[in-house]
């Protein structure tokens, strides 16, 4: 954001001395615009991220990382740091198809959630600061897939919901093994 910002005010300043010498040049300035806006996002995401790395840090611990499906996921959670700013938490068990393919000289990537429960939600302190749930992998959706264009992923995500500040965002992968074969 630095470079770019200053590599980009040499030519905005052009432009502002144009206009105040009374010559500006609207077809200048609108080209200029474009550029001055990503540089001021670039500035307004490094701060973001510069605050985010304050929140406080998850912790998950899981019985397993690799399940079959019908087994019971045990999770347990610690936050460290700042936990008094977070109002909302929750725990959320994601199955998600990611898929790539091409139409002509492009490359789409499309994602869909296929499975998606909420474990646990809670704005008391003391859950949030640590505490386990148990969640059953169900049986009847898909286990973990990964090949080159194709994959289905389940993650456990952690989200907190922090008033003006950047949530608490973690996601922690897991691996779902199709359930054994009834004989």
């Amino acid at each position: 954001a630095c470079i770019w910002n200053g590599i980009v005010s040499i030519f905005v300043m052009e432009v502002i001395s144009d206009w105040q010498a009374g010559n500006g040049s609207w077809g200048m300035t609108l080209f200029m615009t474009p550029f001055l806006l990503v540089g001021i996002g670039g500035v307004l995401a490094a701060i973001y991220y510069f605050l985010a790395l304050f929140n406080p840090k998850v912790q998950m611990f899981v019985s397993s990382p690799s399940l079959m499906m019908g087994e019971t996921l045990q999770a347990k959670w610690v936050l460290r740091g700042r936990l008094s700013g977070i109002s909302d938490f929750k725990v959320k068990l994601i199955g998600e198809e990611w898929c790539q393919y091409r139409r002509g000289t492009n490359t789409y990537t499309d994602t869909s959630t296929f499975y998606y429960v909420i474990a646990v939600a809670t704005s008391d302190p003391y859950e949030i600061e640590s505490g386990e749930v148990e969640i059953v992998i169900p049986t009847d959706t898909m286990h973990s897939f990964d090949a080159s264009n194709n994959k289905i992923k389940w993650t456990l995500e952690v989200h907190g919901d922090i008033k003006l500040w950047p949530d608490v965002k973690n996601k922690f992968p897991l691996v779902i093994l199709p359930a054994r074969a009834q004989k």
